[in-house]
């Protein structure tokens, strides 16, 4: 089963990229390869956040080498942020359960299945916890700085937030957590943080909903460090937001969202609009995917499945306000060029027809 598309997913990968050409290529193949490994059926979503480098067009070959797998890939148009990335994928998620990693897999990708026991045995939410007695951790000597910089500065920032935000979590920020899907999609319309603090209003709207939330311990392994300002700088802003977090949960605005999302008041259906693509339809189906989470994310509207449909203009016609809507073929209708060759005059050109 693992990615084939024929199949509904029993569970959903969500990998967030920006920048990560350098290693990308290689983290997919192995991502996908440990989705093959699996009994279960699951899908592979790839959120873009607007990279510049060359993220896109690998993300590209990516998704045309394995046509025809559950793979789909979302690019932003403009960087957004890891949460709202991340987001954005698990409003995609068809899965019961939903799980992210962070694209340099510094977590290495066996870990999930660490958090799929935990989510089989009844949490609502597992995530990797670096500083458990269990947990392993793989590093140069070359980086034996980050005992000293990053770790000791990243265990205070996690007691600042058990202390104003999320007192029963021991790691909020490791860059590995899975859910019921059921569980946190309700919450996803109601957080706001779009940068690094999602995890901790992720994490904290859960506990005001008293979901089940369990700390696995993982191996991870640990290559680059951000400059120490970077990281100062990065801490200060995440202060405030765990101070507007806070102040949120004290509001109610996460323990009083409804046990399933509500629909939205205004429906846009598809039959409204008509879009034109040239290619394969699984691309098709991809930006209809991406469409849908545009409407949903950004407009709080959803996409009529009912009305939305896909359909291939040379063999059939598309039905569009009341006309017929088809590429044209006849090899009988010819016109001369400027240098007077004779050529197929209306071959793939778009026809408009009214019904009889």
């Amino acid at each position: 089963m693992s990615l084939d598309q024929s199949h509904g997913p029993a569970h959903s990968f969500i990998l967030p990229v920006y920048n990560a050409a350098p290693f990308l290529r290689d983290n997919l193949a192995t991502i996908r390869a440990w989705l093959l490994s699996r009994p279960e059926a699951w899908e592979l979503i790839v959120v873009d956040d607007a990279s510049t480098d060359a993220t896109a067009p690998i993300l590209d070959a990516f998704v045309k080498d394995h046509r025809g797998e559950a793979i789909s890939r979302v690019r932003f148009s403009e960087n957004r942020g890891k949460g709202f990335a991340t987001r954005v994928g698990l409003g995609l998620a068809r899965g019961a359960y939903s799980v992210f990693t962070d694209c340099d897999l510094a977590y290495p990708v066996e870990n999930a299945s660490r958090l799929l026991a935990a989510l089989d045995g009844g949490a609502d939410a597992a995530i990797a916890c670096r500083v458990l007695p269990a947990s392993t951790y793989m590093m140069s000597p070359s980086f034996f700085s980050y005992l000293y910089t990053r770790h000791l500065m990243g265990r205070l920032f996690n007691l600042i937030c058990r202390a104003l935000t999320v007192p029963g979590i021991l790691d909020t920020q490791a860059g590995l957590k899975g859910f019921r899907t059921e569980v946190v999609r309700p919450l996803l319309g109601h957080l706001s943080m779009d940068g690094f603090s999602f995890d901790v209003e992720l994490l904290r709207a859960l506990e005001d909903r008293n979901a089940r939330i369990a700390e696995i311990p993982v191996s991870f392994r640990y290559d680059s460090e951000p400059s120490t300002v970077q990281f100062i700088g990065d801490s200060a802003r995440m202060l405030r937001d765990l101070v507007l977090i806070r102040y949120r949960s004290l509001r109610g605005d996460y323990r009083d969202v409804p046990a399933e999302a509500p629909t939205a008041g205004l429906v846009v259906h598809a039959d409204d609009f008509g879009l034109a693509f040239t290619g394969p339809k699984q691309e098709a189906e991809d930006i209809k995917r991406q469409v849908g989470a545009f409407l949903r994310e950004e407009l709080g509207l959803s996409l009529s499945e009912e009305k939305t449909l896909i359909t291939h203009a040379r063999s059939d016609a598309a039905h569009f306000l009341g006309y017929e809507v088809t590429t044209m073929q006849s090899d009988a209708k010819q016109s001369r060029t400027k240098a007077g060759y004779r050529r197929r005059s209306i071959n793939g050109k778009v026809g408009l027809r009214v019904p009889r």
